[in-house]
Formats: structure tokens, C-alpha cells, sequence
């Protein structure tokens, strides 16, 4: 059973046991941005920090804030829209009262369909767009055929790879854990940087993810080249339609093997989705142009909440650009 979910101010660790709870609050928000799952912020905890607390009858989700202090969530199970942003307006007045830092000032992953239901009738906030954080999804029925012109290149890298090799596509098996984690750990060794989407925490959660697959609802493709584990992607089911694609890793220095990845794992899972979510580029140059060049066929633009007239929204904007470049570029 899960714990108690302590009164606002107070926040709990997210535990394991939360997961039901957590995942029914994330469908009430429409589970269209790759943010409201629940295994995504399990396998972060370490470094995201996730926490619950109650005010009223709405359900308040934190975490740390990649610039700094806290976020908060879009309050949840609140029962009404105008319930859900009376429960924002209190939150953050509460902010303003605390000790700069301690609570949170800001809501972030509020998303269009969120601003228009809740956030934006009345006026009592505003909103930025946080560009840096907009997913790219994708047909997946385009990722899996990549047929035309738009994706020659990537037909290019994956011929010349099986001109080169054989390769053996695996769902995971608890006899290739191992060799997933190892993936995962020489992967980090070549590419990790201090912090951020390219960290030892980054690869932390991956590794979380492949332990704890099965109890979070996660779904693993690998990619075996000469008997070798050489390519892993991670996802799970976001709604009817949308899977969201939490990891695509593959060795680097083997061209082609991160194209085949992204296009096997889009022919052989989540046949039921049409889209592909595959999640932001962190203000990183490199992954934007990789994302960018699959033709993504629509954005999820997500924005960032605050009281009007309030700045603590520029908090969340206070961090360091990414840098790096994605497997499946």
C-alpha cells in the first residue's frame, strides 16, 4: 500500500507503491507530453528528486528544476479545472511566502490543451514557451518504412551497415541484462559529460529502467551484432495513439547501427500507436538537428506557468545549453 501522501507544504519521495496513483493523474492530464509517466520519473528520481503532496483534493508532483530549486507539476485529481487552478494559485502564492527556493514557484509541462482548460481563462497567470523542452513526435509507420527522399541518408548509413553485418533484433530477456547494462556503461564512458541528457545519471536511469523494466510498463528492443549487445531502445505506452521512446542508445563508432535501431524498434513495437514521441532536445544544438532531421510531423509544446506579473518563472530557464548528438541522428 502507498504511503500517505502528506498536506502542501510537505512533500514525500515518489515510491515504487505510487505508481497506480501516479499514472491515473498522469492520464488526467492527457499523457500527450513524454513528462507525465510515471516510469520516466521513477528511473530519474536520483537525480529529479520527484515528490507528492496533497492541497484540497489535488494531487501537487515536484522536482528539481535543471537550473535550480523546484518545479511543479500541473496540480492533478483535482476534480474541476477551476478546482485544479485555485490549487495552482494557492501553491504558488505559498512559494512567494517561503524562503526563496524552498517551494516551488513555477509550473512547467503545461502544455496547450492544459493552458486552454485550466491556466488561461480568468488571467491570474502566464505562461513562456519553453522551447528547449518541446517533444518531437513522430508517424511511426514513417520511422519504421523511412521510404522517400526525406529519409535517404538514413537508408544510406543502415545499407551500409548490413553490407557489413548480420544483426539479430531481441526483446529483452533477464539473460541480457547484463549485456544491456555493459551497453549502456561503455556508452557513458565515451559520450557522458558532467551533467545533463548526455550524464552518469542520465545512464543511471537508463540502467534503473532496464533492472525495474517489467514493474514500470517498459518495453526494450536490443540489437545484437555478432552474438553482442550493440543497440538498446526504451519505451512505453503513452496513450491509444502515442508510445513515448525514453533511450535509443547504440555503439558509437558503428555507422548505421543507431538508424536501424530507431527502425526496428518502430516496425516491431507499439504497432497499435501511430505516433512516436521521442521526447526533447534540451536546448542541445547536436540532438536538434538529429531530431529534426526524422521529420517530426508535430511538436508538443509545453510552457512555463507563473502567477501574473510573477518572475520566478525565469528560474526555470537559468541552466547551461546541452551539447551532444543523438544515436539515431
Amino acid at each position: 500500500m502507498a504511503e500517505e501522501i502528506p498536506q502542501f507544504p510537505v512533500f514525500r519521495p515518489l515510491g515504487l507503491e505510487d505508481r497506480d496513483l501516479v499514472e491515473r493523474a498522469f492520464k488526467g492530464l492527457g499523457r500527450e507530453a513524454s513528462e507525465f509517466t510515471f516510469a520516466c520519473f521513477y528511473m530519474f528520481r536520483q537525480s529529479a528528486e520527484p515528490g507528492l503532496s496533497r492541497l484540497g483534493d489535488a494531487l501537487l508532483f515536484r522536482e528539481r528544476c535543471r537550473g535550480g530549486g523546484w518545479c511543479l507539476l500541473p496540480p492533478m485529481l483535482a476534480g474541476s479545472p477551476q478546482a485544479a487552478a485555485d490549487a495552482a494559485e494557492a501553491a504558488l502564492r505559498a512559494a512567494a511566502r517561503a524562503p526563496s527556493g524552498e517551494l516551488p514557484g513555477h509550473i512547467y509541462g503545461v502544455t496547450e490543451a492544459l493552458w486552454n482548460g485550466i491556466f488561461g481563462p480568468g488571467g491570474r497567470f502566464e505562461r513562456r514557451p519553453d522551447r528547449d523542452n518541446f517533444d518531437y513526435v513522430y508517424e511511426r509507420q514513417e520511422l519504421a518504412e523511412l521510404r522517400g527522399n526525406r529519409f535517404h541518408s538514413k537508408k544510406n548509413l543502415i545499407n551500409k551497415f548490413l553490407r557489413n553485418h548480420a544483426f539479430e533484433y531481441r526483446r529483452l530477456t533477464p539473460d541480457l541484462l547484463a549485456p544491456a547494462k555493459a551497453l549502456a556503461e561503455h556508452w557513458c564512458r565515451l559520450r557522458c559529460g558532467p551533467v545533463g541528457s548526455l550524464s552518469r545519471l542520465e545512464t543511471a536511469a537508463l540502467q534503473e529502467g532496464l533492472d525495474r523494466a517489467d514493474a514500470l510498463g517498459l518495453t526494450v528492443g536490443l540489437i545484437l551484432v555478432d552474438g553482442q549487445v550493440q543497440a538498446l531502445s526504451l519505451g512505453e505506452r503513452l496513450s491509444e495513439d502515442m508510445a513515448a521512446i525514453h533511450f535509443e542508445k547504440a555503439s558509437p563508432g558503428i555507422k548505421g547501427l543507431g538508424q536501424l535501431m530507431a527502425r526496428e524498434f518502430a516496425a516491431r513495437e507499439f504497432t497499435g500507436c501511430r505516433f512516436f514521441n521521442r521526447e526533447q532536445d534540451l536546448g542541445s544544438a547536436g540532438l536538434r538537428r538529429a531530431k529534426e532531421s526524422y521529420c517530426p510531423v508535430k511538436m508538443v509544446e509545453k510552457h512555463v506557468v507563473s502567477l501574473a506579473g510573477d518572475r520566478r518563472g525565469d528560474e526555470h530557464f537559468r541552466y547551461a545549453p546541452e551539447s551532444g548528438e543523438e544515436d539515431g541522428a
